[in-house]
């Protein structure tokens, strides 16, 4: 008996933006440690406004920021990174979804 493999679902197929990383330090590691954004800035050594914008989803995760928060929360920059570069992606498919799949493929022979 064989198996029926499933194709991986496209970026193409997301429906809704993914969590943006400033909501998920906010609901997930903020509020849970009843911290501000403010007192966290200040034990990683960065701007309020840095973490404030973050939050309220008006600027992105960066490499500095992900390193830093990485290194207080424990886990990895990456974590943080890959918020960022998924919420990138699905807000560009839900916002140009027909402009994204009207494009014809040409594969290298």
């Amino acid at each position: 008996m064989t198996k029926k493999s499933h194709p991986a679902p496209s970026l193409l197929d997301m429906k809704r933006v993914s969590t943006h990383p400033g909501e998920m330090l906010d609901e997930e590691f903020l509020k849970p440690l009843n911290m501000s954004a403010r007192s966290l800035a200040k034990e990683i050594g960065v701007p309020a406004n840095r973490l404030t914008e973050l939050i309220a989803e008006r600027r992105g995760m960066t490499a500095d920021t992900a390193i830093r928060l990485a290194r207080y929360f424990g886990g990895s920059a990456e974590f943080w990174m890959n918020l960022q570069s998924m919420y990138d992606l699905t807000k560009a498919v839900v916002e140009k979804r027909k402009v994204y799949t009207a494009i014809v493929g040409r594969r290298a022979a």
